[in-house]
Formats: C-alpha cells, sequence, structure tokens
C-alpha cells in the first residue's frame, strides 16, 4: 500500500537513477572487448600445474605488448588477451609461457579478431 501511495516518489528515483546510468555511459564509454576493438586470444592448458599467473605477468611485461589480460581457464587452463599479435609475438609469447622451458603446455587455441570487424560488429551492436 505505502508503495502506491508514494509512486510518484518511486518513478523519480527511477527517472534519476536511469538519467544517472545514462550519464555514466556517454561519459566514460562502454569498456568494449576484443570482440569489438580487436586483438589475440590465446588460449592454453599446462600438462602438469598451471605457474603462478602473477609470475607470467611478469615474464610477459618485458615483452612490451602493451595491456595484456591474462586469465585463468579452469584448474591449469589460461587465457591471453591482447593487441594483434605477429606470428613472431606469437612465438615470442608462447616461450614465455613456458617459463624457459620449465612449463609444459598445449596450445588450444590463437584467434585474431582484426578492428575491421570489430568495428563492423560495434556498429551492429548499436
Amino acid at each position: 500500500m505505502g508503495i502506491v501511495k508514494y509512486r510518484k516518489i518511486w518513478y523519480i528515483i527511477s527517472g534519476l537513477l536511469v538519467l544517472a546510468s545514462l550519464f555514466c555511459v556517454f561519459y566514460y564509454g562502454l569498456n568494449v572487448g576484443i570482440d569489438f576493438k580487436g586483438g589475440s586470444l590465446l588460449e592454453v592448458e599446462y600438462i602438469n600445474n598451471r605457474p603462478d599467473i602473477s609470475l607470467l605477468q611478469k615474464e610477459i611485461e618485458g615483452l612490451n605488448f602493451g595491456n595484456i589480460n591474462i586469465l585463468s581457464a579452469g584448474d591449469k587452463g589460461l587465457l591471453v588477451r591482447s593487441r594483434n599479435l605477429t606470428e613472431e609475438e606469437h612465438q615470442a609469447l608462447l616461450e614465455k609461457l613456458s617459463l624457459k622451458g620449465g612449463a609444459e603446455y598445449k596450445e588450444l587455441r590463437f584467434d585474431s579478431i582484426g578492428p575491421i570487424i570489430g568495428k563492423e560488429l560495434r556498429q551492429k551492436s548499436w
């Protein structure tokens, strides 16, 4: 009964929240992922134990690939997202993931999404 009685107040609160949300989207923008801005996605699975992600992050920072996102995938898997990589950079990344041969893994997939495809996806999503 109290909600219906004060419905105008609830409409105002809802409207203010919607306006605040729209302001945040337009002011800060959307944090689009690799699908929209292009980049490379590498998925590996370690044979024995996956090394610590912070250790892998330190190894990869020396490659100067810019912002690289490393995520765990399951117990032994790993997802690495980065800007578009050339084949030489891909091989250098794989070498760093092995920790100088100390960690055995198998590469499950390596995908590159170009910025043109990302631009097209972004336009279709809007």
